[in-house]
């Protein structure tokens, strides 16, 4: 299915270790930039942004943990929505202060 995604250019993501253990194995990181948990990030082929709660390449997203799941969610929102309605939600939900 993710292969499936990636192929017809459609937004597809993994969070925490399902980068390192679905995404990497199965060829769908090949010439991305990712993130994953942080003891996993040696899996990775490219280690250039390990560093980074969230990782947007194109339309791959990552996210290193259960730490990180709101900036992935609203990675995610930006994505389909824009910007704007991902810094709109952001603000309703206190996640960022005026």
């Amino acid at each position: 299915m993710l292969k499936k995604q990636r192929d017809a250019n459609r937004p597809y993501g993994a969070i925490c270790a399902s980068p390192a253990y679905v995404l990497e194995p199965h060829g769908l990181l090949r010439g991305k930039k990712a993130t994953a948990f942080p003891t996993l990030c040696d899996k990775l082929s490219d280690q250039s942004e390990i560093n980074n709660r969230v990782v947007i390449d194109g339309n791959l997203i990552t996210s290193r943990g259960p730490g990180t799941t709101l900036e992935f969610a609203l990675a995610i929102v930006e994505k389909f929505f824009g910007r704007e309605k991902a810094l709109e939600l952001a603000k309703a939900m206190i996640f960022l202060h005026n």
